[in-house]
């Protein structure tokens, strides 16, 4: 699986280091408020709020190549879609792979910007 496609953004934002920052920490923190938005409404068992949320998340995370969020994000969302609601241990793998996203983005946001002061 992947965790992060830099690709998909350099092509975006070719050499605009800040630009690309910036896109990608948005993307991550709708990714992660989509996540929130699935536990809450799992917690209240509103399956069609979980399986909205969880179809944002996983259509934001395919923005960073983020695949493997985009994977449990798609369960999450067919889950819902047909009434059911996962459990609370589905959403916390979903967390921890968003936080790899993360932190997988943040080594190259980090990386490129060594680059550009370097140059």
């Amino acid at each position: 699986m992947t965790a992060f496609n830099p690709a998909l953004v350099e092509e975006a934002f070719e050499d605009d280091v800040e630009g690309t920052a910036d896109f990608i920490r948005s993307v991550i923190g709708r990714v992660r408020d989509n996540c929130e938005r699935v536990r809450s409404s799992a917690r209240s068992r509103d399956a069609a709020a979980v399986q909205s949320a969880a179809h944002a998340a996983k259509g934001s995370a395919g923005h960073l190549g983020g695949a493997d969020v985009a994977q449990v994000a798609g369960r999450i969302e067919l889950s819902a879609k047909d009434g059911t609601i996962e459990p609370p241990e589905v959403i916390d793998e979903l967390e921890r792979l968003i936080a790899s996203l993360e932190e997988t983005a943040e080594a190259y946001i980090s990386s490129r910007a060594a680059k550009r002061e370097s140059s």
